[in-house]
């Protein structure tokens, strides 16, 4: 336990010094942060000492101080979590629960708070897959631990959510251009106008392609498989279109996004430097309606629909084909009731009808198609109380029932002290769940052989944490947490011991105790500084976890984004992680950087860096793979000219 005292001596000395040059008469940084109202917490807006959550949240100002350009640069940033790449998709851990090939199925992503993961396998697309442009984003709300009691299924180690930017936030029109390594190349169209008197309208248009990187695969290295080299075939292909509509308490939201990806590891045993693909795609619709019903309560309605799809082609000796199609229909109701100033009671069901859930896969002359459409049906309540200044009290309950898995039942409590001004200790407890996706409940195949299990459990976590808030100057936040994370009932693959068959089964558990620090220091000149540390032991039955990084080093330097000149430097130092094999990949120091300067007074041209050091890393990887581990990519250039009106 020494590296984290150490962490947090350095951070408070650090602290002391850093704010003796700041302007007092200035609007501090550090208070517009902390009076950023953050609503994924509790399906409505609060500030960051009342949130009954470890919480962080990203801004519109951090993405472009570091130039952040997916949803998984930003978290790689961000304490306790990290990332996994199987040159298919990447993958998100957190707390050193990070299983390789999960589809990051354990955390919660929303989009203006409508959930992303298909319903086919539960993944939850976090880089190119998911294809939004971060220049439209608003702020990312991260919220750490259980969030089923209000948010359901997938909900097992953190809530985030992406939201948007307004017609007042765009404020006109801007066109980018991109080119960089790889021969990435790409455009960008953001448009923010008020129509007539009322109505806000904001359009965003997205493109980029990329061919990747040439991959050399040391387990493929023979004569016949091209020695071991995979060429052109890394590539990337996504576009995305958003129209968002807003009147009073009215908004309207239309999306359509798709991104193609080229895999050149010869996953599920295909032919080696042959060219095999996935493409996904999605679009939705969402209604959003929020109304006040006299002065102590309000209403809130969503409605959505959702229709995902997915194709990919893998070359065996003969070709084979894998594809889902999925249709949702959608919503949610809300009621927020201040019985007293001091308390809040919430109250809300959602429904959901997947009412297309549609699986093949073909390979020849042989075909396995899966048809099992459902619903969900969920309830939950909240009570937020403060009895006195100093004290607040939360605790909340939902109940999640599927047509044809597993449900559950989910608690959460929590009491905050805020003994002064700049101190807020939080105790912090809550279960979650994850109900078996449709492919692990009912996936058959004589040829493998493989059966059903329709009677999976979900699995289950339960997290107890102690987090404090700390400021500790004018300009410098600090943030520790000590959590024990308890998981079980996790869903394996398993040979069923009776018919011999194998099939999905719970038979996984994992139990992670760990802390974590952080310090924010935003001083008024412009100059804004962060460090984290992230100190984890994680077993997984009994056993150090795969695929777990035992600690995690963080930091960051930036100068505003909105001066003639602009630089930022972030950085992640790991150790080792296991891999399936028990062998150990490397430490590593990654390095990312980006300069911008103002052209004129409507062009910026930013150059961004991936990898400044060029540091040779690979992260672990699942059994679909030969390899145990796979490579990332060297250092990488982007380009970006802004024109903005």
């Amino acid at each position: 336990m020494k590296q984290p005292s150490v962490i947090v001596l350095l951070f408070l000395a650090f602290a002391a010094n850093m704010h003796a040059g700041d302007d007092p008469a200035a609007k501090l940084p550090l208070d517009q942060l902390l009076e950023t109202p953050i609503s994924t917490a509790a399906k409505y807006d609060q500030q960051l000492s009342n949130v009954a959550a470890s919480a962080t949240v990203i801004t519109s100002e951090e993405i472009e101080r570091y130039g952040w350009t997916s949803l998984g640069e930003a978290l790689q940033a961000v304490r306790g979590f990290y990332l996994t790449n199987d040159r298919q998709r990447t993958y998100v851990g957190l707390r050193g629960i990070g299983r390789p090939t999960d589809n990051s199925s354990r955390l919660l992503v929303l989009i203006d708070g409508h959930p992303i993961e298909e319903p086919v396998f539960g993944g939850a697309p976090v880089d190119a897959e998911l294809g939004i442009d971060l220049g439209m984003v608003e702020k990312i709300e991260i919220i750490r631990g259980p969030g089923s009691a209000l948010y359901g299924t997938h909900a097992m180690l953190a809530v985030i959510n992406v939201i948007t930017k307004g017609a007042d936030a765009i404020a006109g029109t801007s066109v980018a251009a991109i080119a960089g390594s790889q021969h990435e190349r790409g455009a960008v169209l953001r448009i923010g106008r008020t129509l007539g008197k009322d109505v806000e309208m904001t359009a965003s248009g997205y493109w980029q392609e990329t061919n990747g990187a040439n991959l050399y695969l040391p387990e493929f290295d023979a004569p016949e498989t091209n020695h071991g080299l995979a060429k052109g075939l890394d590539y990337e292909d996504l576009h995305r279109f958003v129209l968002t509509l807003r009147r009073g308490g009215l908004r309207l939201s239309l999306s359509s996004h798709a991104a193609t990806k080229g895999i050149p590891t010869a996953m599920w045993g295909t032919n080696f430097n042959q060219n095999e693909w996935v493409m996904t795609a999605q679009d939705v619709a969402t209604l959003d309606y929020r109304r006040a019903l006299g002065a102590n309560k309000s209403v809130e309605l969503r409605g959505y629909w959702d229709h995902g799809r997915s194709h990919g082609l893998y070359p065996y000796d003969a070709i084979g084909i894998d594809g889902w199609d999925t249709k949702t229909i959608g919503g949610e109701a809300r009621l927020l009731w201040d019985l007293t100033p001091n308390h809040r009671f919430t109250a809300g069901g959602e429904y959901a009808n997947v009412r297309r859930v549609d699986y093949w896969y073909k390979v020849g002359d042989y075909t396995i198609q899966l048809q099992r459409p459902f619903d969900v049906t969920s309830f939950y309540v909240q009570y937020e109380g403060h009895p006195s200044p100093r004290w607040s009290v939360v605790a909340g309950i939902r109940r999640d029932d599927f047509s044809q898995t597993s449900g559950s039942t989910n608690p959460r409590a929590a009491l905050l002290f805020t003994p002064n001004r700049s101190t807020t200790l939080k105790l912090l407890y809550g279960s979650a769940f994850r109900s078996p996706n449709i492919y692990e409940a009912y996936y058959t195949d004589p040829v493998t052989p493989w059966k059903a299990h329709p009677d999976l459990a979900p699995e289950t976590i339960r997290t107890t944490e102690l987090a404090l808030e700390q400021r500790l100057s004018p300009t410098a936040l600090l943030e520790a947490s000590a959590f024990h994370i308890d998981a079980a009932h996790l869903i394996d693959q398993q040979l069923e011991p009776v018919d011999q068959v194998y099939w999905y089964n719970n038979v996984g558990s994992m139990e992670s105790n760990g802390v974590e620090v952080g310090l924010h220091v935003r001083r008024t000149d412009g100059l804004w500084y962060r460090f984290s540390g992230a100190l984890q032991r994680t077993l997984s039955d009994g056993q150090p976890a795969t695929n777990s990084p035992t600690f995690l080093l963080k930091g960051g330097i930036s100068t505003t984004p909105w001066a003639p000149w602009h630089a930022g430097l972030d950085g992640v130092y790991e150790p080792g992680r296991l891999t399936r094999d028990s062998d150990e990949t490397k430490a590593f120091l990654l390095l990312n950087g980006i300069v911008s300067r103002q052209l004129s007074p409507h062009f910026r041209l930013a150059l961004s860096s991936r990898n400044l050091l060029n540091t040779h890393y690979s992260y672990p990887v699942g059994p679909e793979l030969k390899p145990q581990s796979i490579r990332q990519n060297g250092r990488t250039f982007t380009l970006r000219l802004t024109y903005s009106k």
